[in-house]
């Protein structure tokens, strides 16, 4: 099969799958609707990518399933983008849209995937809404960010910390086993791997036999073994043993050396078992050359010194394992072969330089050189260097140690200081990092494992107290305050209405028309003795609930929508407050505050000295380092860190132990943010 073959094929059974996931979806919550992370199709190349993304597009247009499309000038050029359309942010960027300030300021992240929602603003410009994987939504315009394309395929490398239901990968002859491992490991229940044969085909070697490295080993099946001539039309010349190895290519190598029969008794060697045959070296040895003096004819032995190659063998399956082996892989594809031998391939550089620690490469050099005569220069050559450089790295030695006394006497005296102004001014020393912070306990934070609430309630409180529903809050808010006199207390009856798993939003907007006085007493009356301006008032009141009731409904039916995701948050929370924050030891506390006594007196430069020479302490690097992972395991890798962003920031409070003290709680951030600096 072609590329183009089979980038038809990973389209078929991309939407194939899609209306299989349609059909299971049409007796869930939101009939006929994906979340968005189910598919994605991975391939190496930019190219590849736009022409299944093109591809992948034209179903959904076909299928009806996009909606608004509208023309967006990206980076990479003018695209179109509609509503259902998949979406790939292509650059970290921190920007605020100036048509959706109410968001604050946005931020997305190189490979983020997402799902447009919308495409146009009120006003009928452009404008992109998209409900990111991870739930959260952003909204952009050409003005604010513009490195955007489609994302029903991604490239490898972009698809990078994503993961998705089932991918689709188009493997290519370019791909090495970094590539391979990101691409098999991005889903979560099934990878297709998709290769055209021509991608794989052994390229033709103009007639040539490939060239082999006897130093790194010939491997293959032992064809044969024996004796035989070296040059066959020498008649004066012995028979010297050899061994012939079929490699996987078929291509049959002929090994010579007087030590081959040696090497392969030692091993254990049988013909029809695959081995591999080493060149470890050459050894000098004297041998009797018949020479023919020309003039006479009279033949004489001289004696010579010539090098032989010395020979290594060693048994890699024997012969009944290697038919066995061969029956089981009969059944794979034709490709299978290629596939492994180019995908498990290392993509590191390779110039001469990455080989000069290989002993076949330094073989060949120490060869090179002797027979050119310079292997003695050679020597004599690297030993004056190795002196040089000996006497160098000695002076430097002694510099750096000069230097590093130097460094610790300043931070001693420092740490002296210190100590000295807290026994001598004890009275008037001022708070420290360890005031309030037990040292003797078992934790710095205890694990929590029981909940006065349930799952369910905590997810829907934080659901309520999320930025999105403050956002529908201030959309209701309005409306109630036409209605009601108390429009707060309104809202927070509609509130209690809406996250009541029980009440289904089209009755609770029913209810509400029957009776709106659930959320509290209506603006003015219909009492004659009250007045027209009280009546009136009412009349405008009952006028505006026709604008509640859909709102309410919507008000609802968004709290179920987000419900499963915030009870998983919820869980996952649990989760991180299972774990535990070890305590610190007393030595390993007064440490810690030594040196950040030392970081407010003199700064950066002054801390990083005082770290480096209190990290010598093996106890306190210990006690430092498992409190540091305890912190990550537990509110994540930038909590208390100046990285730290909103949910970062969030994390720390939610996690928290929920009696811990105000002031407590200060001293452990203050505490935590001096162990991750």
């Amino acid at each position: 099969e072609t590329r183009a073959e089979i980038v038809d094929r990973i389209v078929a059974d991309w939407a194939n799958a899609r209306r299989d996931l349609l059909q299971k979806s049409a007796d869930g919550e939101h009939p006929g609707r994906l979340r968005g992370d189910e598919l994605l199709v991975l391939a190496h190349t930019n190219d590849d990518v736009r022409k299944l993304n093109e591809a992948l597009r034209q179903v959904m247009i076909g299928e009806g399933a996009l909606a608004g499309a509208r023309e967006f000038q990206t980076a990479r050029g003018l695209r179109e983008f509609a509503a259902g359309d998949r979406i790939i942010f292509l650059e970290n960027a921190r920007f605020v849209e100036p048509r959706a300030r109410r968001l604050g300021p946005q931020y997305v992240k190189n490979g983020m995937l997402g799902t447009v929602v919308s495409t146009g603003d009120r006003r009928g410009d452009t404008l992109l809404s998209v409900r990111l994987d991870s739930g959260r939504d952003v909204v952009i315009s050409q003005d604010s960010y513009r490195n955007v394309d489609h994302g029903y395929a991604a490239t490898i490398h972009k698809s990078q910390g994503s993961t998705v239901d089932r991918t689709f990968v188009l493997a290519t002859g370019m791909m090495d086993q970094h590539l391979t491992y990101v691409a098999m490991t991005r889903h979560r229940d099934r990878a297709d791997l998709y290769a055209a044969k021509e991608d794989f085909e052994a390229k033709p070697e103009w007639g040539r036999k490939p060239r082999v490295d006897h130093a790194a080993g010939v491997t293959g099946e032992l064809v044969k073994e024996g004796m035989a001539k070296f040059r066959p039309n020498d008649e004066d010349a012995d028979e010297s043993p050899y061994a012939d190895i079929r490699t996987d290519d078929g291509t049959v190598h002929r090994l010579w050396g007087v030590s081959l029969p040696k090497a392969l008794k030692d091993a254990g060697v049988a013909e029809g078992d695959t081995i591999t045959l080493r060149k470890d070296g050459v050894e000098r040895v004297k041998v009797q050359v018949p020479i023919v003096d020309e003039q006479t004819g009279e033949k004489r032995f001289e004696e010579r010194q010539v090098g032989r190659n010395v020979w290594s063998a060693s048994q890699l399956e024997t012969a009944a394992a290697r038919r066995e082996r061969i029956e089981r892989e009969s059944h794979r594809p034709q490709l299978f072969k290629q596939l492994v031998e180019r995908l498990s391939r290392s993509g590191a550089k390779t110039t001469t330089l990455d080989f000069e620690d290989e002993a076949g490469y330094q073989a060949q050099a120490r060869d090179f050189a002797r027979r050119r005569g310079l292997y003695h220069l050679s020597l004599v050559a690297a030993g004056m260097e190795a002196e040089v450089l000996r006497r160098w790295a000695g002076i430097a030695e002694k510099r750096e140690q000069v230097a590093k006394l130097w460094e610790r006497a300043s931070v001693a005296l420092g740490f002296a200081i210190e100590r000295e102004r807290r026994v001598a001014y004890n009275e008037e020393r001022t708070e420290t990092l360890s005031t309030g912070i037990p040292s003797d306990g078992k934790y710095l934070v205890p694990p929590t494992t029981t909940f006065s609430r349930s799952v369910a309630e905590d997810a829907r409180l934080a659901q309520l107290s999320s930025q999105r529903w403050k956002e529908r809050e201030a959309i209701l808010h309005p409306v109630l305050a036409k209605i009601y006199r108390d429009p707060d207390g309104a809202l927070s009856a509609l509130n209690a209405l809406a996250s009541d798993a029980a009440i289904e939003p089209r009755k609770l907007a029913e209810d509400l028309g029957l009776a709106p006085d659930r959320l509290g007493r209506l603006r003015g009356s219909e009492l004659v003795v009250d007045g027209r301006a009280a009546r009136d008032e009412r009349t405008a009141a009952t006028v505006a609930l026709s604008e509640l009731l859909p709102l309410a409904r919507a008000h609802a039916t968004e709290f179920r929508r987000n419900a499963e995701r915030f009870g998983i948050r919820e869980q996952q929370r649990r989760a991180h407050m299972a774990l535990s924050v070890p305590a610190l030891s007393k030595t390993a506390m007064a440490r810690l505050v030594e040196i950040e006594a030392v970081r407010e007196r003199g700064g950066d430069d002054a801390y990083r000295t005082a770290f480096a020479f209190a990290v010598e302490d093996r106890l306190l690097v210990q006690e430092v380092k498992a409190v540091n992972e305890a912190l990550t395991a537990r509110f994540g890798w930038s909590a208390f860190t100046a990285k730290a962003d909103v949910i970062a920031e969030r994390n720390i409070a939610e996690r928290m132990p929920e009696d811990l003290a105000p002031e407590r709680r200060e001293k452990l951030t203050r505490l935590f943010a001096v162990i991750r600096r």
